[in-house]
């Protein structure tokens, strides 16, 4: 059975998060060039951390650069940290620093999905980072709530400095996410004011058998276990965001009721104009289980126009695409035109009918959400979760977490998506594939191993912009081998993928 693909590598990952299981460090591939992170370059990044914004501000490198580092996130929940990659001229990557957040990971929560977890304001060189987990030990974070972090970037090191949002204490603070589980950053400037969005997940629960009856699995520790729990805590917060510092909080969409999933992305159309927000729906897995519409809950994908008034940033005209037998959908890519998104979807019904030609859905963004065009990935699993749109708007990548697929489709206005490249990525274990970045020239591609294998796979990128992994992909990174051996998924599960 085609789901059954999936379900490996589901009962793999929670195997290994449970203790059950587990995988031995000659399994996974030895550090290329790697040069960790030493003690002394720890605390200059310690120090630095607590100098202040005006001090490290920079403007953008211009677009004409290629991106120097690599960023992702631990995702520790004894906590996170921002993990700085230097790329080489080669495209290979040594790490160079890894930075505290301040805030707390989420990767003992087990396994769950967003895109942009981490996100570069346009034009500064601010990095945003969420921290997924309880932050609220940190001044002014209710409790249970996760946390955002600042960073200003240093243009010739890369380091990464946090930026205090909090001036009335004495520490270098973070700020309140306004939800549970921050799992995804946008931005645009509306009106003159840069304004930022956070997506808050709450959680993602999914049905682990074959009827509703069989009850849910996943909720979060202490809400009701037949139930999804309805709460205003998964939701956008938006923020005002001025040299470095975020304000202002205001919650301006709310997903209570929980029965089409918490947030998965959020982003901005590229004019601004709009903003959009997949859900992960309430998937149906598990094993024997055969993934049927009447019982999964769809996917949302939300569509609002922006405005702007004197109580701040609006989010206004709300509609939504669904398709009961289409549910986990996670990243998505805006049209250039902004009259479309590519939304990836990993738990496709196989009944009453199929849909497992929709691992991509085209959905129209006008005035009633539309499904205008499809594409499925290849092979004996259909899934897709993660997206990637080059600047031109002709090129689709995506990825696919359970078979470490990464799939390559043209992208035509009147041909629709055309496969054109589908591979594997070598030498690392199922279940192990997250988010994509290609370097501004189009000359090298990264794939994160964020919840396995701790890697990042390396591509080199032809003019058609086909992948050929480079010879010592992948990259296994030195801090999440300490000594060696791979920390567990329960310990770092990265989130996010971004070049600067």
């Amino acid at each position: 059975m085609k789901i059954g693909t999936y379900l490996i590598g589901v009962f793999m990952l929670f195997a290994i998060v449970s203790g059950l299981a587990g995988c031995k460090s000659g399994d996974r591939p030895e550090a290329q060039d790697a040069a960790p992170a030493t003690e002394e370059s720890m605390s200059d990044a310690t120090e630095s951390s607590a100098q202040s914004a005006t001090e490290t501000t920079e403007s953008a490198p211009s677009a004409a650069e290629r991106e120097k580092f690599l960023y992702t996130s631990s995702n520790d929940p004894a906590g996170n940290s921002i993990i700085v990659l230097s790329i080489g001229s080669d495209g290979l990557l040594t790490e160079t620093f890894t930075v505290a957040t301040g805030g707390v990971g989420d990767a003992d929560d087990g396994d769950f999905d967003g895109q942009h977890s981490l996100y570069i304001v346009p034009d500064t060189n601010y990095l945003l980072a969420v921290n997924a987990g309880d932050s609220s030990a940190q001044d002014g974070v209710a409790d249970g709530n996760g946390s955002v972090s600042v960073f200003a970037i240093d243009n010739a090191t890369g380091l990464v400095t946090r930026v205090d949002q909090n001036s009335e204490t004495t520490t270098v603070d973070n700020i309140d996410s306004g939800g549970v589980r921050p799992i995804s950053i946008g931005s645009a400037v509306v009106d003159g004011q840069t304004w930022v969005l956070v997506a808050n997940q709450y959680h993602n629960p999914f049905y682990g058998g074959n009827t509703k009856a069989d009850g849910y699995s996943n909720t979060r520790a202490g809400d009701p276990t037949d139930e999804i729990k309805s709460t205003p805590l998964r939701n956008i917060t938006a923020f005002e965001f001025n040299d470095g510092v975020l304000s202002s909080p205001r919650t301006v969409v709310t997903y209570e009721s929980g029965e089409h999933g918490g947030p998965t992305q959020v982003a901005f159309s590229p004019g601004g104009s709009k903003v959009g927000v997949s859900t992960w729906g309430v998937a149906q897995f598990g094993k024997d289980v055969t993934t049927n519409a009447e019982v999964q809950g769809a996917s949302r994908f939300y569509v609002y126009d922006v405005s702007s008034s004197v109580n701040g940033l609006e989010l206004i005209n709300e509609r939504h695409f669904q398709q009961p037998g289409i549910s986990g959908s996670i990243g998505y890519s805006w049209s250039p035109d902004s009259n479309n998104v590519y939304v990836a979807n990993f738990n496709l019904a196989l009944a009453p009918k199929s849909w497992e030609a929709y691992g991509i859905t085209v959905i129209s963004t006008g005035a009633t959400p539309e499904l205008v065009g499809h594409a499925e990935i290849p092979g004996t699993d259909d899934e897709a979760c993660w997206t990637l749109l080059t600047a031109d708007g002709k090129r689709l990548y995506a990825a696919s977490f359970a078979q470490n697929k990464v799939t390559l489709f043209d992208v035509s206005p009147t041909d629709g998506l055309t496969l054109k490249q589908s591979l594997t990525r070598t030498n690392v274990p199922p279940a192990d594939t997250k988010d994509m970045f290609i370097t501004k020239d189009g000359g090298y591609f990264y794939v994160s191993g964020a919840l396995m294998s701790h890697t990042i796979s390396i591509y080199a990128v032809d003019s058609e912009g086909l992948l050929t992994e480079l010879e010592s992909s992948p990259y296994a990174v030195p801090s999440s081998h300490p000594d060696g051996v791979n920390v567990g998924a329960d310990s770092q599960a990265f989130l996010g993928l971004i070049g600067y």
